[in-house]
């Protein structure tokens, strides 16, 4: 079973062995600056990536984990 959480920062994720063989396996991963800069807030309206953005590279980094096993 895998869970995966996204924020300004960065993205990280963790899979548990649940009924399949996978190991127990956390991970995390802190944007780029550029990338940092280009989220939309408060401060930075002109930004052009939401946090729906940032949520749903964290989902696709977290299969991308499973590759490793």
């Amino acid at each position: 079973m895998g869970h995966s959480d996204s924020c300004g920062l960065g993205t990280g994720g963790v899979w548990t062995p649940g009924p399949s063989h996978i190991a127990f396996t956390v991970w995390q991963y802190e944007w780029p600056q550029d990338i940092k800069d280009r989220l939309v807030t408060d401060k930075n309206p002109s930004g052009d990536l939401t946090i729906n953005d940032f949520e749903l590279a964290g989902v696709v980094l977290n299969f991308l984990v499973l590759t490793f096993f």
